[in-house]
């Protein structure tokens, strides 16, 4: 099968406002369905070519994709501060709704960093749907993640010489519903404590789900890092089967020039070309 040239731009009525969607589909009746649900901030915006990529490749396998922009982000409506991890999940859920009836297929949600983790939990709150999860260098701990982008504002302050600040500091800020500026992305204080709060080793519904957990790796010596080996351990001792695969492949998200990342593509692909 091949896919169609270009995706169709849509957007859906999602509970907080507008949800920009790019749908992708094959040229035949689909086979499958995949849910791209993006990484965050900046990372999103590196990834945005690879997603593209890799759901025309899905398409080419005969899967219906749609990539979803959360409320408050990309081209979908309101703005960051308007968010909140609920609006996420509703967001995730009405989008997979639209993505089933649309194609016809139980749909497979592809999380990428922390999309990962927002995928994590919808299935979770909806054990009997989602069977299948393909997750992309996935942010396991939510505190971790956190904790990474406030360094970043760390950082910034002192090299404009600023007076200094420490996660701890700005954590209390977030507490109380405040935003905190990080590179130029005002953090919610209800969105960021949320996410501060999840562990995806929390959710308690893992029995019967397949998860293939891929990450990037510099060459094929190397093997999960220790968080992520602890993690998928942790998920299979709760009852769900996770498949590890490294790919070697730049990890797109995290640089600041387009890398190529077709190892990646191809490896995705692979798990589901049956």
């Amino acid at each position: 099968m091949t896919a169609s040239p270009n995706p169709l731009p849509l957007y859906l009525s999602g509970s907080a406002g507008r949800l920009f969607v790019s749908y992708i589909e094959p040229s035949g009746p689909p086979t499958a369905a995949v849910l791209c649900v993006p990484p965050f901030g900046e990372e999103m915006n590196r990834t945005r070519s690879l997603m593209a990529a890799q759901a025309r490749h899905f398409a080419r396998l005969g899967f219906a994709c749609l990539i979803l922009d959360l409320f408050g982000t990309g081209d979908s409506g309101g703005d960051l501060p308007d968010a909140t991890w609920e609006t996420w999940c509703d967001d995730v859920t009405l989008a997979s709704e639209w993505l089933q009836q649309k194609s016809g297929r139980p749909v497979i949600l592809w999380g990428i960093r922390l999309g990962s983790l927002l995928a994590a939990e919808v299935a979770n709150k909806q054990p009997d749907k989602f069977q299948r999860l393909l997750f992309w260098q996935p942010v396991s701990s939510g505190k971790s993640f956190v904790t990474q982008l406030l360094r970043l504002r760390v950082g910034a302050l002192v090299d404009r010489n600023e007076p200094p600040e420490t996660t701890a500091d700005m954590r209390e800020t977030l507490a109380t519903g405040a935003n905190v500026e990080v590179s130029g992305y005002l953090l919610p204080g209800k969105l960021t404590m949320a996410l501060d709060a999840r562990q995806m080793t929390d959710f308690g519904h893992w029995t019967g789900k397949t998860i293939d957990w891929v990450e990037c790796v510099a060459d094929e010596s190397k093997s999960l890092p220790g968080a992520s080996r602890k993690a998928v351990d942790a998920l299979d001792s709760k009852g769900a089967k996770v498949n590890v695969y490294c790919a070697v492949a730049p990890p797109v998200w995290s640089l600041h020039k387009p890398a190529n990342a077709l190892a990646l593509i191809t490896a995705t692909s692979q798990l589901f070309d049956e």
